[in-house]
């Protein structure tokens, strides 16, 4: 998968400053703990983090090929959600599942109508025996992992810059995760034998 640069860390944790008392770092390291809910001493690798995004990108491209009608998407989401949980972890940030779902689901419903009607369609054609089902699953496929990939790496950028779930806004990261998604088209296209022999 070809990986686009993240933008410099914005961890806020780090070594104490030269001279300063122990009792001073060990309240600054109370401080994040207080704020994230976990104690996180450095930010991940971007290895790690892209690694992260990858492996549920094809995890939800090779559920997008499974040939079942509307229960793909609501699997989709799951791993959506389990891949917000290891991100979440990655960065020390505190995991709240139903503020995870809000974020997630309020990425998706920003590029409504158009990725959408198109999801829809794609999930149509699964109810048309033979090709028909090949074709929809191909398309709900290739969306499911765009769609990953974006709200990876918009979460990914936000984490970066020392935010947590509970501060995120999906409106302000909206035309970036337009611009994401159509990153995204292009990576899970690349990746689609990858996804192909996960759903086998």
């Amino acid at each position: 998968m070809t990986s686009q640069p993240l933008p410099p860390t914005g961890s806020t944790t780090g070594p104490a400053k030269v001279g300063a008392s122990p009792g001073a770092a060990e309240g600054a390291e109370t401080a994040v703990a207080d704020k994230t809910g976990e104690s996180n001493a450095a930010p991940p690798e971007f290895s790690e983090v892209n690694g992260i995004i990858k492996d549920h990108v094809i995890a939800t491209m090779a559920l997008g090929l499974v040939p079942v009608p509307i229960f793909d998407m609501v699997a989709v989401v799951a791993t959506q959600l389990r891949m917000t949980h290891k991100l979440s972890q990655a960065y020390g940030v505190k995991f709240v599942d139903n503020v995870a779902k809000s974020v997630i689901l309020s990425l998706i419903g920003g590029v409504v109508p158009v990725q959408a009607t198109a999801v829809l369609a794609a999930a149509f054609f699964k109810f048309v025996p033979g090709i028909g089902s090949f074709v929809g699953g191909a398309g709900v496929s290739i969306l499911s992992g765009a769609l990953t990939y974006a709200i990876g790496k918009v979460l990914v950028q936000h984490f970066e810059s020392g935010g947590t779930l509970l501060d995120f806004d999906p409106a302000r990261v909206r035309e970036r995760f337009k611009a994401e998604l159509d990153i995204g088209k292009k990576a899970a296209e690349v990746m689609q034998g990858e996804a192909k022999k996960a759903a086998a």
